[in-house]
């Protein structure tokens, strides 16, 4: 729950232990499968999955029911706020 950050206007997964073949692969699951809109950002030779501006309310709405209160901050919801 801690491997990505906001990187506005969107937010950024650190998938740079990843190859390139493999963070393809998952963006086009994150797509296909979850509806988020993502691309991949190159950063000293390692790759990221950066979820566009347009796709957060969904980010949140997948991942808020999973994720534990002391991380809930990490979306930018309070702890209560409905999504």
């Amino acid at each position: 729950m801690d491997d990505g950050c906001w990187a506005k206007p969107g937010v950024r997964i650190a998938t740079n232990c990843f190859s390139l073949e493999e963070v393809k692969l998952l963006v086009k699951i994150l797509n296909k499968f979850h509806s988020l809109q993502c691309t991949i950002q190159k950063i000293d030779d390692r790759y990221s999955i950066y979820i566009l501006k347009e796709s957060i309310p969904r980010l949140r709405e997948l991942v808020l029911p999973h994720v534990v209160p002391s991380m809930v901050y990490k979306l930018n919801v309070k702890v209560n706020q409905k999504v």
